[in-house]
């Protein structure tokens, strides 16, 4: 019934701030203060969601709403804005959804026990050298050269620290204001910045890291790291948006390693 709550909230806001006497996309000064962040937060994601289906169809709207939701959304529109940036309403399967919510399944009770050990299955993270950490692997090979050889040194793999990184978009590494920051752009603007916040990480420990064994960074990694932006979030965004990405070469790495997964696939088969 989530998808149905929501709507009736989304429905609610849209109903109060309908009559407020201005809008986001038909009023200059509404404009203006999309771009300098001058009104109050909650009236201007009102009228962003108001005027959802006109901001997406504007390229210089969409750029507006990509900065906004960097510097967070408000918890009480996050739960509508997730579903409005991945089209959730819009989607054929939505209505099946909310009919599937009313029905049981004999299922149920295996999957509340299985559904820690669920992430681990998805194909594109469950291997130690699946696409996502390999790709991380090789980032910091080329970034952070130091630290890459210290890990080899110490046989601390990718998957010692990252996997949960990219299984469940740091939301069990950071306390939940700051994992939910991190989805809100994740939402927004896809894995990209799951590589940036990881290499901000781990820019901002290389000091520390360098000095510890095996041991000491998986202490590190389980016990520091989680508390160091418990003062606020804004400290890491900032941070992952000043590291060196290059989009381009990321793509090319996906294919490499893509072609070498297949070909390794296909010798598999041909030996069965």
């Amino acid at each position: 019934r989530l998808l149905e709550t929501d709507s009736k909230s989304l429905r609610s806001v849209n109903g109060s701030r309908r009559n407020s006497g201005s809008s986001l996309v038909s009023s200059s000064s509404a404009s203006s203060n999309l771009s300098h962040l001058e009104e109050d937060s909650w009236i201007l994601w009102g009228r962003i969601v108001n005027e959802w289906e006109d901001v997406r169809k504007k390229k210089e709207k969409q750029v507006k709403v990509v900065e906004l939701v960097r510097k967070g959304i408000p918890h009480h529109f996050r739960a509508i804005v997730w579903q409005l940036l991945c089209s959730a309403q819009s989607m054929p399967i939505k209505d099946q959804y909310s009919e599937l919510l009313k029905m049981t399944s004999p299922c149920e009770k295996l999957i509340r026990r299985d559904i820690a050990r669920t992430y681990p299955e998805h194909d594109f993270f469950k291997e130690k050298d699946s696409l996502g950490q390999e790709v991380l692997f090789n980032v910091m090979k080329e970034h952070l050269p130091e630290l890459y050889v210290h890990f080899q040194s110490q046989s601390f793999h990718t998957s010692m620290y990252a996997s949960s990184w990219f299984l469940t978009i740091f939301l069990t590494t950071f306390p939940l204001p700051i994992a939910t920051r991190i989805f809100d752009i994740f939402m927004s603007e896809g894995l990209e910045i799951v590589f940036r916040v990881g290499l901000a990480v781990l820019q901002m420990n290389q000091a520390e890291l360098l000095q510890l064994d095996m041991e000491g960074m998986l202490q590190h990694f389980q016990k520091v790291i989680p508390h160091q932006f418990d003062s606020g979030p804004d400290k890491l965004i900032q941070a992952s948006y000043q590291v060196k990405y290059n989009a381009k070469k990321m793509k090319k790495l996906e294919k490499e390693y893509t072609t070498i997964k297949t070909k390794e696939m296909e010798e598999q088969v041909e030996i069965k």
